[in-house]
């Protein structure tokens, strides 16, 4: 799910992104309701350099929420990295991780 998820994003497909995230957020991922939330995070958009897509920074942290809910509850993949830089990247980038976010920075316990 993650890696197809992960595809469409790279590809701007966001709505595709959305909802192979979305299923894996409903799984129990951590990781996947953490990249739900980078494709509502307006930040991440412009990282991106999407275009057509409305950012919601209230669906973002409501996602990046339930991230850490499940990274309390269970071991998830958010174990072997740190939120932070997930938060900023794609799963599997090369990319340098990008300074959290102030909305990731609102609660202490999220990066």
């Amino acid at each position: 799910l993650l890696t197809v998820g992960e595809r469409h994003l790279a590809q701007g497909n966001i709505a595709a992104a959305r909802a192979f995230f979305r299923r894996a957020a409903d799984a129990g991922l951590a990781v996947g309701a953490t990249l739900l939330a980078t494709t509502y995070d307006p930040v991440e958009l412009q990282r991106l350099k999407v275009l057509g897509v409305v950012a919601d920074p209230k669906e973002a942290r409501k996602w990046y929420g339930r991230a850490r809910e499940l990274d309390e509850t269970s071991i998830g993949l958010l174990r072997l990295r740190s939120l932070s830089v997930s938060c900023r990247l794609p799963f599997g980038s090369r990319a340098k991780p990008m300074r959290p976010h102030a909305s990731c920075l609102r609660n202490p316990s999220h990066g």
